[in-house]
């Protein structure tokens, strides 16, 4: 079966000149395992990709190139848990449980993914493969957010993702957890799917809130900068976390 690929958007506050594309697979195998391979085209001479370490836990890795996955049981509420997963091409790493949207935010225990990095030329690959027996809460299937941040040479950050709500990028918002898998799938998402039982699909609600970019001006070119650097950050008042100081892990946007 040839696999398809998923593409990410770039937030229209968060423009970034040297890549091209990003597009994600996603695969969840029948050992339980989440497989997840994203690849950024362009000039990546001009990213600032964080040099490969030993493997470990760390927190904020969002505050720099930093690849993610936001996964619920679709069999939930929009309002119910979930968890949030990190990967930075250092190899470093981080997993956090959340009780509702930005909620409760806890470090889960579980075994660390498996990372491997890619660089060419024009291109960089970060697959990472996250071992699900752990999360009891995702045995029935995965909706799923996928995203990345992307940090230029001048330190700019872009914000990409699956889709964006209105307003500043917020990967945790429902809008977008627009990637369902069935568990157990051997297949890989395509972005327009024919209807066939089973397969993993994209599943955009038809009463999402509007996204960004949806039946509005396109964004100012030029627009009046945000706290830190002079770009759009994460909210910098967001509700308090549950768990927040434990280790310095403080949610992603």
């Amino acid at each position: 079966m040839v696999a398809q690929s998923v593409p990410l958007i770039c937030h229209p506050a968060t423009p970034c000149e040297a890549v091209s594309s990003i597009n994600v697979q996603a695969l969840r195998r029948r050992d339980a395992a989440l497989e997840i391979l994203y690849t950024v085209q362009g000039r990546v001479d001009r990213l600032l990709i964080p040099a490969q370490s030993p493997p470990r836990r760390a927190d904020r890795l969002w505050q720099h190139t930093c690849f993610e996955a936001f996964v619920a049981n679709p069999a939930s509420g929009r309002d119910a848990s979930y968890f949030e997963f990190n990967f930075s091409p250092s190899s470093e790493w981080a997993i956090y449980r959340f009780s509702a949207y930005r909620e409760g935010m806890t470090p889960l225990e579980a075994a660390p993914p498996s990372i491997s990095v890619r660089r060419g030329a024009t291109s960089v690959t970060l697959e990472a493969v996250v071992d699900l027996d752990a999360v009891s809460a995702l045995a029935d299937g995965l909706r799923l957010a996928l995203s990345a941040v992307i940090e230029d040479a001048e330190h700019r950050l872009s914000y990409w993702a699956l889709a964006h709500p209105r307003g500043k990028p917020d990967f945790h918002h429902a809008a977008g957890f627009a990637l369902e898998l069935p568990a157990g799938a051997e297949r890989r998402p395509h972005p327009n799917p024919p209807p066939q039982a089973g397969e993993g699909k994209l599943s955009l609600d038809p009463n999402r809130p509007s996204l960004a970019g949806e039946g509005e001006p396109s964004p100012n070119p030029n627009p009046r900068p945000l706290a830190a650097e002079g770009k759009p950050t994460p909210d910098s008042n967001p509700p308090p976390l549950a768990g927040e100081g434990k280790g310095g892990g403080k949610e992603s946007p």
